[in-house]
């Protein structure tokens, strides 16, 4: 997640064996709270670190009522899975914008929302289905089994991005199209164009 790696002065990875791998942040997307760190291979190589990774699912077919998992460390206990139900696989906040830490996701994020429980440092976790394939990244634990992850369809578009644009100078980032402008509610319009409020018009 952004809000864990972001802004840190030092990266470590704990690999399943254990082992402490120095890493480096790549780029990040405050707005889908996701981070690309890339591990110290030259480290990896020393000291003869082998090590399997996850593989990635597909978030398009959860369903809700679905078993999922989310691993993590909450409260710093290492290696901790809880089980739980996905609640809905396209939440969305608009017009009020999820707040993490204090920096705002984006207005139309989608989330997954689940009773999996999550905790503080369950966060950048994988959030799994039955068959171990990674459908999301747990973000945020909201209290009363309200807990969300970034869906794993979202997070594939996002690190791609960020790996195209990211150099040894320059962190990767995702670009966004802007319009310039900015909507707000139609005020005073029965004054400007001389309507009776009461009545109705063609």
């Amino acid at each position: 997640n952004y809000h864990v790696a972001g802004r840190a002065q030092e990266i470590y990875v704990t690999l399943y064996s254990k082992e402490r791998v120095p890493a480096r942040l790549i780029g990040d997307d405050h707005w889908t709270d996701l981070a690309v760190l890339k591990l110290d291979m030259e480290a990896v190589k020393a000291r003869g670190i082998t090590f399997s990774y996850a593989e990635l699912g597909t978030s398009s077919t959860l369903v809700p009522g679905q078993d999922v998992m989310a691993i993590g460390t909450p409260f710093g206990l290492a290696r901790t899975l809880t089980l739980g139900v996905l609640s809905n696989n396209e939440r969305s906040f608009y017009p009020e914008r999820m707040y993490i830490d204090e920096y705002e996701t984006g207005d139309f994020s989608n989330w997954i929302q689940m009773d999996t429980p999550i905790n503080p440092g369950n966060s950048g976790g994988p959030l799994v289905d039955m068959n171990g394939k990674v459908v999301g990244i747990n973000t945020r634990g909201g209290g009363q089994n309200l807990n969300f992850a970034v869906p794993i369809d979202t997070a594939r578009e996002v690190v791609a991005a960020i790996l195209a644009t990211a150099t040894d100078k320059r962190l990767g980032r995702v670009e966004r199209s802007d319009l310039g402008i900015d909507l707000k509610p139609l005020q005073d319009l029965e004054e400007y164009y001389n309507i009776d409020i009461n009545r109705r018009h063609r």
